[in-house]
């Protein structure tokens, strides 16, 4: 109770405390994954509607929302990973789900089958270089075997094998980053200096804003 009280902001005052910045857990996984399906609904909805990426705030704003949903992917790829019973079977689902994602990704979008039969880029869906990412996890933290040039090396292999795909080797190397920090979220979020806390009664519940200056906005000097 005392470390709390220490770290309220004074009136007038910004201070950062991490011990005060726990956000009371209102979201669990399942919450997040719906989360996830709605907004990538959304974004390819956008897509079909909107083709070519017009530069309109509806459409913008529709794909924007949109890119909520591969941060959540690469986070619970991650968690998958490191709480897997048998990384094999998981392997499995996760290739299974491309192949069917595939056919569905190509369809929805008016292109071949074939991959680069009619192109280079954005031949396949994102869950192809999710499938790869879990490979890299792998090689990266349990290729015991393995030397140090050949993780790199079998980790560039799988950047050009994803490069392809929707969101491309980004989504490999995003989860390869975020499993390196797993567990601490300032790293994970490229966060490298102090963050200041500010009370704002618009605001229902504790939330992190700005990209530059991220500031942790809580709805009263008394939220616990």
């Amino acid at each position: 109770m005392a470390a709390e009280q220490r770290c309220l902001p004074k009136p007038g005052e910004v201070l950062f405390c991490w011990e005060y910045a726990r956000m009371k857990q209102t979201l669990n996984a399942n919450h997040l994954k719906l989360m996830a399906i709605l907004a990538m609904t959304v974004d390819h909805l956008a897509d079909l509607m909107y083709p070519g990426f017009p530069c309109q705030p509806l459409p913008l704003g529709l794909h924007l929302l949109g890119r909520l949903t591969a941060p959540i992917m690469w986070f619970f790829i991650c968690e998958g990973y490191h709480y897997t019973r048998n990384l094999g079977k998981y392997l499995l689902r996760l290739f299974c789900f491309a192949v069917v994602s595939h056919f569905a990704y190509c369809f929805a979008f008016g292109i071949s089958f074939v991959p680069f039969s009619g192109g280079f880029l954005n031949q396949t869906s994102v869950m192809w270089p999710l499938f790869w990412s879990v490979v890299a996890l792998w090689v990266l933290n349990d290729g015991r075997n393995l030397k140090q040039w050949h993780k790199w090396g079998l980790l560039l292999l799988i950047c050009l094998i994803t490069f392809p795909a929707d969101w491309s080797c980004i989504a490999v190397m995003a989860v390869v980053f975020l499993y390196e920090h797993r567990g601490n979220l300032k790293k994970q979020m490229g966060i490298d200096k102090r963050v200041k806390i500010a009370v704002c009664r618009y605001t229902g519940s504790p939330m992190l804003v700005g990209l530059l200056n991220p500031i942790i906005l809580i709805p009263r000097e008394d939220y616990t």
